[in-house]
């Protein structure tokens, strides 16, 4: 391998390191974020004696405020954030 070669090696290994860290990074918030939009509204306007019904409030609620971000600023970051509202169970979203 010529030394050019073994550069561009070097600089793809960088590359890819740093999109890992940052969808990685991107991952996380969007996991912080699901949690704290769904503990808010479960707090705030969850109040049937149903468990299972306080969860689907709380889970609509929070999708729908994180769609309306959506749509303003048409980010796919709030596109993972609904998935993990929608696909995490009530254990997993709720941190009080």
């Amino acid at each position: 391998m010529t030394p050019v070669e073994q550069l561009k090696s070097i600089a793809n290994k960088l590359e890819n390191k740093k999109m890992q860290t940052k969808e990685t990074w991107l991952a996380d918030r969007a996991a912080e974020r699901a949690q704290w939009f769904y503990t808010q509204a479960y707090k705030r306007w969850a109040l049937e004696l149903s468990h299972d019904k306080n969860v689907v409030i709380a889970k609509d609620i929070a999708i729908f405020v994180v769609n309306e971000l959506w749509s303003y600023t048409e980010d796919d970051f709030w596109s993972q954030v609904r998935k993990l509202i929608v696909e995490q169970p009530h254990k997993t979203l709720y941190k009080p």
